[in-house]
């Protein structure tokens, strides 16, 4: 039965090249695309996914227009974000401040309730 059905499938796409091309490649093209957006959703959804309090663990962007275009996305901010977001929303129980340095080391400063607000260094971090 199942081999019927191939001889079919295999007739309908030789009498119809052009079709069955068509055909194809929009199959290929949707499942590329969804195979994309779902590895994309992953990434965005694996920030930080390792802290048992991940839902709790916001990351700030910075997006840069100039003439009404977005012309750059960084995770960067500016150093008062964190100081004025603990000030301004009870909500906000501490924060990290990253600095890069020469070279692939980082300076982190953690301010908050559950930290020393002691700096400490980090190698290969990003």
């Amino acid at each position: 039965m199942i081999r019927n059905y191939l001889i079919i499938a295999w007739r309908n796409l030789r009498a119809h090249k052009v079709f069955s091309l068509v055909s194809i490649i929009g199959l290929s093209l949707g499942v590329t695309s969804l195979i994309v957006l779902l590895h994309y959703a992953q990434s965005e959804r694996s920030y930080d996914g390792f802290h048992e309090n991940a839902d709790h663990i916001y990351r700030i962007r910075n997006d840069h227009y100039r003439k009404g275009e977005l012309t750059s996305q960084r995770a960067t901010t500016y150093r008062n974000t964190g100081p004025s977001l603990a000030a301004d929303f009870p909500e906000v129980r501490g924060f990290a401040r990253l600095t890069g340095t020469f070279g692939n080391s980082i300076v982190i400063s953690p301010q908050g309730e559950n930290s020393s607000g002691q700096p400490f260094f980090e190698e290969s971090f990003f």
